[in-house]
This record gives structure tokens, C-alpha cells and sequence, in this order.
């Protein structure tokens, strides 16, 4: 049975904030970090329950492990987690794989996980994909009995790539928000300097100013020729 260790995100965050809500990002900016730093708490939760070793390897977590984080039962409800990780920070993170799974589960590279989920639920439109994975993966350490590791593989690795998608989008908007306020001090700093340099050149022009003021005057300034007085000796 094979099995995949190798991880398609890299180990930098490469993404960069939307260009296309630019301004809503920039008036909502605070909030939207602080939203990050929920879903990192929840993240970094995930990350101390699985294996100390396989996190420092940089290995995926396994299927089952990113599921607690994310599943509902037949209830609607969440499991056991941590206080620490709300159920709407969860709900929020669950939303984002949901989406993106929504797109994926059509892709070629994907029939085989496709037909997994339609044996298994039907082929009629659902609601939830993560749940119906993350419900086979609690109870399977595959998800599609009789075939190969292939297609549990595959989506092990999406939810860890989406993970780490979260993670360097939520960094890209704290670089972001530190750019913004290092722009302040950079900018006041070249007013500063502009404001120096034209002092400078006007106290260097008025001192020329002055000196050919003087010189002019001294040009202009009539001749004196003294006489010797009559029966004085020179």
C-alpha cells in the first residue's frame, strides 16, 4: 500500500491579499486580523494534537486529525476540541474546505474520490462533502474500502493544503497591516528630510546673497584721495 508523505504546499507562504477587496480589507483590517488570530488558535491546537515528530517533518497530519477540527455529526454539532477553538471559528474554517472542496471534487485528477463519495452516498447533489469524508475517515483509516491509497491520499492532502492556505493568507494580511504602519514613520521621516534640505539650501543662497551684496557695495563706494597739507612733511 503506498504512502504519500510529500505535500504539494510549500514550506513558504507564497499567497498574497486579494486585489480585489483591497478596500474593504483596509476598513475592515483589525477585524479581519482578528479573526485570523482565532483561526490560528485553532490551527496551532490541531498541530499540538498530532504527532510532535510528523509536525516537525513537515508531513501532512492525518485525515482523521484534520476531520476533528472540522466535522459535524448527524447532528449538526461539532465534537470535543478545545475552549479555545470556538465553534464559529470552526464553523468559519469548515466553510473555507467546503468551498474550495465544492470546485475540486470535479476535477479529473479527482473522479476516483468522486466515485468513492457516490458509491457510498449517491450521486445526487449534497450539501456537505466534508462531512461525508470526515464521517468514512472516523471510522476507516481509508476512506474507499477496495481501492488504493490513491484517492484517501489525495484528500488528506487537500485539508492540509487548505490549512496551510488559511495560515499564509492570514500571514499575508499581518504583513500587510506592519507595511502600512512602517509606510507612516518612512514618510515622515522623507518630509523631514525635505524640509532640511530646503532650510539648507535657503540659509546657503541667503549667506551668497549677502556676500555679493557686499562685494557690490564696496565697487560702488566713491575713491578718496588724501592731500598733504601745505608746510607738512611727508
Amino acid at each position: 500500500m503506498e504512502h504519500d508523505h510529500a505535500h504539494k504546499h510549500g514550506d513558504n507562504c507564497l499567497e498574497e491579499l486579494s486585489k480585489k477587496y483591497t478596500e474593504y480589507i483596509e476598513s475592515h483590517l483589525d477585524t479581519l486580523r482578528e479573526k485570523c488570530a482565532h483561526i490560528n488558535v485553532c490551527i496551532n491546537v490541531l498541530l499540538e494534537k498530532g504527532n510532535s515528530l510528523s509536525v516537525i517533518g513537515g508531513y501532512d497530519l492525518r485525515l482523521n486529525k484534520t476531520c476533528s477540527l472540522v466535522y459535524k455529526n448527524s447532528y449538526e454539532t461539532f465534537g470535543n476540541f478545545t475552549d479555545k477553538c470556538t465553534s464559529v471559528d470552526r464553523e468559519d474554517i469548515r466553510d473555507d474546505i467546503e468551498q474550495h472542496l465544492q470546485h475540486q471534487i470535479n476535477v479529473l485528477e479527482w473522479k476516483n474520490v468522486k466515485r468513492c463519495l457516490d458509491n457510498k452516498f449517491g450521486d445526487t447533489e449534497r450539501s456537505s462533502y466534508v462531512d461525508e469524508i470526515c464521517g468514512l475517515a472516523h471510522n476507516k483509516t481509508q476512506i474507499c474500502s477496495g481501492t488504493s491509497a490513491q484517492a484517501h491520499n489525495r484528500v488528506k492532502n487537500f485539508f492540509n493544503d487548505q490549512l496551510h492556505h488559511l495560515t499564509c493568507t492570514c500571514r499575508a494580511l499581518k504583513i500587510n497591516e506592519t507595511s502600512s504602519h512602517v509606510s507612516i514613520p518612512i514618510l515622515a521621516a522623507a518630509v523631514a528630510g525635505g524640509v532640511l534640505l530646503l532650510l539648507a539650501l535657503f540659509a546657503i543662497g541667503f549667506i551668497c546673497y549677502r556676500r555679493r551684496k557686499s562685494q557690490k557695495r564696496k565697487a560702488q563706494a566713491p575713491s578718496v584721495i588724501y592731500v598733504q597739507a601745505p608746510g607738512t612733511e611727508s
